[in-house]
């Protein structure tokens, strides 16, 4: 069977296509960076809370997580919406194969968030709520597993034929061999963003008086010390998902695409940038170079989805309406709820150190 038939034809967008591909890789930068933390935080978490469940670093992610969380389930609204727009023959038709998984991740995601928060109100109550964050971070790791799935799979039409064998949304794209490359391309960039959230978090905590500086220093530390580690494993296994690449996308990378080239040369450098000042611990400086390599490797995610996708289908060639109200309704409702999310986390976050600050002086 020809995969370009199973391809459904792209409907008409209402703006230039680069209008909302820039929509795209702007607001998934922004969900790349919660995902990451709070993945990143679990799986953190998770090995204190092990180790010593009394630790200062399990106390303050425990309280952080079910935030971070609903901040990249909120955050990860808006670019599924602009991908489903551009990119939705091939990403409906993969989610469609493999539905059974992908309608089941709301389940999968709602116990997490529960499990979290019950984790978070174990802190408050001083119990032992290990076992909450264990089953958590599992629960995220799954997440994380079914989404590569889905975006690797959108990618391969060739690959759809296979629903055929077992019609029944089961199927995973286990045989794709970038598949597990990517998964530790990932998670070892949710250990590293997991690690300065913790940095971030212990700094924050001796400003807001709910740790003295002696308590946070080792924190930060250690923060910084996961993001050092991780990174610097994540320089090692980045050339394994280069070179797991089909050959033309991999020499792509290597001086025959110059844009993707480029991006990704410069996420290199942002990244040996922020290990460097990672280790002078200089969170700052680190955390203003990982953000930079964020930007620049969300840039060179979006050149490998063209390349992926040539054979089959380009977003330069969907026709547009020039209907251009809706953008800037959209922009309008989006600068409105950006200021209401600014309100409502400082709302939070002034309730939160007040409790803190309670519980600090009933100790």
């Amino acid at each position: 069977m020809n995969p370009a038939a199973l391809i459904p034809p792209a409907d008409s967008i209402p703006v230039h296509w680069g209008w909302l591909e820039g929509f795209l890789l702007l607001t998934f930068t922004f969900h790349l960076l919660f995902m990451n933390s709070v993945v990143g935080s679990a799986v953190i978490a998770t090995v204190r809370s092990i180790a010593k469940p009394r630790d200062p670093a399990v106390s303050l992610l425990g309280k952080a997580l079910p935030s971070l969380l609903a901040m990249t389930i909120n955050f990860g609204v808006a670019p599924l919406l602009f991908a489903q727009v551009l990119y939705g023959s091939f990403l409906y038709t993969s989610s469609v194969i493999m539905a059974m998984y992908w309608l089941g991740l709301v389940l999968v995601i709602m116990a997490a968030y529960y499990l979290l928060y019950g984790f978070s109100g174990s802190i408050k109550k001083k119990r032992n709520g290990t076992v909450f964050i264990v089953i958590a971070c599992a629960l995220l790791l799954f997440t994380g597993f079914i989404l590569v799935n889905n975006v690797t799979l959108m990618l391969s039409p060739d690959r759809w034929v296979g629903y055929f064998e077992q019609q029944d949304g089961s199927m995973l794209n286990l045989g794709d061999p970038i598949l597990w490359p990517r998964i530790l391309h990932f998670f070892l960039a949710a250990l590293s963003i997991g690690g300065l959230t913790l940095a971030v978090l212990a700094r924050r905590a001796v400003r807001k008086n709910v740790l003295d500086d002696a308590t946070a220093k080792p924190l930060v530390r250690d923060g910084l010390r996961w993001f050092f580690w991780s990174t610097a494993a994540q320089m090692l296994a980045g050339p394994l998902f280069l070179f797991a690449l089909p050959r033309h996308m991999t020499t792509a990378f290597m001086g025959r695409h110059g844009l993707g080239t480029a991006l990704l040369l410069a996420g290199i450098v942002c990244g040996l940038a922020a290990l460097h000042f990672a280790w002078r611990s200089r969170l700052k400086m680190t955390i203003a170079f990982t953000t930079a390599a964020v930007v620049l490797m969300v840039g060179v995610r979006a050149v490998l989805r063209a390349l992926y996708l040539a054979p089959w289908f380009s977003a330069a060639d969907i026709p547009s309406e020039g209907q251009y109200s809706p953008m800037f309704l959209f922009l309008g409702s989006l600068l409105l709820t950006a200021v209401l999310m600014v309100w409502v986390l400082k709302l939070a976050t002034t309730g939160n150190n007040a409790a803190a600050n309670d519980m600090e002086r009933e100790g």
